[in-house]
């Protein structure tokens, strides 16, 4: 059976004086996560009134595809380790297509 594709609406709040950092990681994220087999797109956005909200638009193919994405060390070195500390909050939502 196939199995649709699993979008991720992400939102995260930066701590004062980090966006620059935090910023600086997920460009280093873009390339690796655009180059996953699973991956349909990797989008990332700044809030245009708040400069310390970061969203981020994702698209996998699958379920497993989202879960190899979280289970790549890169991710756990960058976005678990580097940028979540670096974060007020985080919201993230699971959708797939209606």
């Amino acid at each position: 059976m196939n199995q649709p594709p699993i979008y991720l609406i992400v939102t995260w709040k930066v701590k004062q004086g980090q966006v620059g950092t935090v910023i600086k990681h997920l460009q280093e994220m873009v390339p690796k996560t655009r180059a996953e087999a699973g991956n349909l797109f990797y989008t990332l956005h700044q809030g245009k009134d708040d400069d310390h909200t970061i969203a981020l638009y994702e698209g996998y193919k699958d379920e497993a595809a989202l879960q190899a994405h979280r289970d790549a060390d890169y991710f756990k070195e960058i976005v678990l380790g580097k940028i979540v500390p670096l974060l007020e909050s985080r919201e993230v939502l699971l959708a797939h297509p209606l």
